[in-house]
């Protein structure tokens, strides 16, 4: 009997902690508009103060190799997509006055990734045709 308490102990804890895994993949809380917003200010961002538009996604449960391709993107950022497969998610897109090498006449697009109110992942991409790609970092780390 002791034997069998202390297995669904372990059991419960390594269910626990894969729950936190996955969910906690960042401990940025993107719950609210202003905690996103905050967010991309950390990273440089300067928002245009609009509402961000938003959709619903499901992470696909197989990745293509464009999908394969961004979550290398996401890695960068110490994110990753595939513990989401299959879930559904929220992306927040803000219009971007300025990030790295856009200039004031240039704007860029800021997508987070939200699941259950945390950010997993995102980018930020010039307007622009064949425009840059950028990870959810600081500019400056960007650089290196």
């Amino acid at each position: 009997m002791l034997f069998c308490v202390f297995c669904i102990i372990v059991i419960s804890i390594c269910l626990v902690s894969r729950y936190y895994e996955v969910l906690g993949a960042t401990q940025e809380n993107g719950d609210t508009h202003k905690k996103r917003v905050d967010y991309l200010s950390n990273l440089g961002c300067e928002i245009i103060d609009e509402p961000a538009q938003s959709k619903k996604i499901t992470i696909p449960s197989e990745f293509s190799d464009v999908y394969k391709t961004y979550n290398k993107l996401q890695k960068s950022s110490g994110y990753d997509l595939s513990q989401f497969k299959g879930e559904g998610c929220i992306v927040y897109t803000y219009r971007v006055k300025r990030f790295a090498d856009f200039s004031d006449k240039d704007f860029a697009n800021a997508n987070l990734i939200v699941y259950n109110g945390r950010i997993i992942g995102g980018d930020i991409s010039s307007s622009k045709i064949n425009g840059k790609m950028y990870p959810l970092k600081k500019y400056e780390e960007t650089k290196t």
